[in-house]
């Protein structure tokens, strides 16, 4: 029989700037959530995990993440250019949102949950005044941007960046962390989903790969690392298949 685990965020009650507290939405323990206010449900899946909870968990202490208002889906030459460098396709273009600022002369990688909602981005500048290449808003250490989104995988490969993770993505299931930490708490989600993880990291953080996936047995997932000269991005599309 399920039993109530914890209150947290509806994701619903806070589209209409409800539920302040943080409270509103039930978790059981078979998965599936229930919002004692406005009565969204959210189903277990079958592996008995509720699969919007667990890839997109809204917390307490969210923020609200805006998009600059100046932008559009036309991407310029140059982020074309740029994009083309790794083999970014058109497709895969409109399939992942990207957008455009003129503004801030920023090439835009947004990232929503499986209602749509905005949880962060990030933000490739190009403007020879800015001293950062990449800038991001929202939590990105908190997400799951698994690529393509299912309820299971039999597993997931782990990847640095976002453009990798489009890439990798034609060949299976994986995941950008968004730096080179996977994190104890992202390695226990990642348990809920997938029996096995796989890191490929940079060249330059062997150490990292190796180290998390070892503790990554620490969750009952047996781990797994790809070693190769270049990153991800950087392979063609027959060296990534070969490796994978």
């Amino acid at each position: 029989m399920s039993y109530h685990v914890e209150n947290t965020v509806c994701p619903e009650c806070r589209k209409r700037g409800n539920d302040r507290s943080g409270n509103n939405l039930g978790v059981f323990s078979d998965g599936h959530c229930v919002c004692w206010n406005c009565g969204h449900f959210i189903p277990a899946t079958s592996n008995g995990k509720c699969a919007e909870y667990v890839q997109h968990p809204v917390t307490r202490d969210a923020v609200v993440v805006c998009l600059p208002e100046d932008v559009s889906s036309v991407l310029p030459p140059h982020c074309m250019d740029w994009l083309g460098q790794y083999g970014i396709t058109s497709r895969e273009i409109v399939e992942h949102k990207l957008m455009y600022s003129p503004h801030w002369d920023q090439l835009i990688f947004p990232y929503f949950d499986s209602n749509n909602n905005l949880l962060a981005y990030q933000a490739r500048n190009f403007s020879t005044e800015s001293k950062q290449k990449w800038w991001s808003q929202g939590n990105l250490s908190q997400i799951l941007h698994i690529l393509p989104l299912r309820e299971k995988y039999d597993k997931i490969i782990l990847v640095e960046d976002i453009v990798s993770a489009i890439k990798v993505s034609r060949w299976g299931s994986v995941m950008p962390l968004f730096g080179c930490i996977t994190g104890l708490e992202r390695l226990r989600r990642l348990s809920l989903l997938t029996p096995r993880v796989t890191h490929w990291l940079d060249p330059d953080k062997r150490g990292e790969a190796l180290k998390w996936s070892h503790k990554a047995s620490l969750f009952g997932m047996s781990g797994g690392v790809i070693f190769t000269e270049k990153d991800p991005k950087e392979c063609s599309d027959e060296e990534i298949e070969e490796f994978l």
